[in-house]
Order: C-alpha cells, then sequence, then structure tokens
C-alpha cells in the first residue's frame, strides 16, 4: 500500500473544532464582580456576578467565550506511518489521519468550510442543550444572549460593508 504523501512533500491541513476558549471583560458585570438586583419592592441589592464565578471560584470579572474556528495551516510531512491499517501523517507540530491533510491550498480550504460548518452546528447544539439545562442562573443567560447580540451586531456590520463594497463595484 502506498503512502499518500512523501516525507518532506509540502501539505496544507484543514482543521476546525466547535469551541476555542476566548477570554473576554464580563458583559454582566465589566469587571466589577457584582451586579446590582432590583427586588420586587424597588429595593436594590448587590450581589456576586454568577456570570464569570465558576463554581466554587468567586467571581473574576472575566468570562471565556466558546466560538467555533477553523483554519488552514500550510507544513510539512515529517513521518509517515501505517497503524492498523490506515495511514498516519506527521507534520511539524501535527499527528492526523490524510483525511485532513491536502496537496493544495485550494482543497483544503473547501474542506475547511465543509469542516466548519459542521463545528458550527455542533456549537449550536451545545448552546442550546446548556441553555435548557436547568443548572444555569439568570445572569448566565443575560451574558449569554448580550454575547450573542454582540456576534450578530458584528455579523450585520461585515455584511453591511460586503454589500455596499459589491454595490460600489457594480455601479463603476
Amino acid at each position: 500500500m502506498k503512502p499518500p504523501f512523501e516525507f518532506g512533500q509540502v501539505v496544507f491541513i484543514a482543521r476546525a473544532s466547535s469551541h476555542d476558549r476566548q477570554e473576554i471583560p464580563c458583559p454582566v458585570c465589566y469587571g466589577k464582580r457584582r451586579v446590582t438586583v432590583i427586588l420586587g419592592n424597588d429595593e436594590q441589592v448587590s450581589i456576586e456576578c454568577e456570570y464569570c464565578s465558576h463554581g466554587c471560584n468567586p467571581a473574576s470579572g472575566r468570562a471565556s467565550e466558546w466560538k467555533p474556528w477553523s483554519s488552514v495551516v500550510e507544513t510539512t510531512v515529517t513521518g509517515i506511518k501505517l497503524e492498523h491499517g490506515k495511514w498516519c501523517i506527521e507534520c511539524a507540530a501535527y499527528v492526523g489521519s490524510d483525511a485532513e491533510i491536502f496537496t493544495t491550498r485550494e482543497a483544503a480550504e473547501e474542506a475547511r468550510i465543509v469542516m466548519f460548518a459542521a463545528a458550527i452546528e455542533r456549537a449550536q447544539a451545545c448552546n442550546h442543550s446548556m441553555k435548557y439545562n436547568g443548572r444555569k442562573r439568570l445572569s448566565w443567560h443575560v451574558g449569554y444572549h448580550r454575547a450573542a447580540v454582540r456576534r450578530a451586531q458584528h455579523d450585520l456590520e461585515y455584511h453591511g460593508r460586503k454589500v455596499t463594497d459589491l454595490a460600489k463595484g457594480i455601479e463603476a
């Protein structure tokens, strides 16, 4: 059985994941670690922010956002071995199957797009499950939906600019 790649060959790796941790200032307490709750009798009570506290740890003023990501990386094949009837390809800082490794950037980019779409689906399913599992509190939901609004606003601005740029290109 001939290996799909040769030692020293330049290849492109397509990768995607449903989660990538990014630390941001807490979108609920804005780094103050406390939030003010207004009770039904208009009394204001300051409580520890639940969005940026984790388990037994107190609020930190920092929160983690988990976002899908994908990339195409150019690298060189540094090792090839046959394990259990499948080729295991070693590249600088990467070991994986030949299903994620391509000889052209274009082929890797096409695979990355498909992998990224699947990662987004997995992330949405995970977010839905976390939202409805009943263990999250009110301030967590506030932070979650504020992050969703931020992402939607970013997407809206980006796509609005693209439409404007395309329209300018057509008029020229």
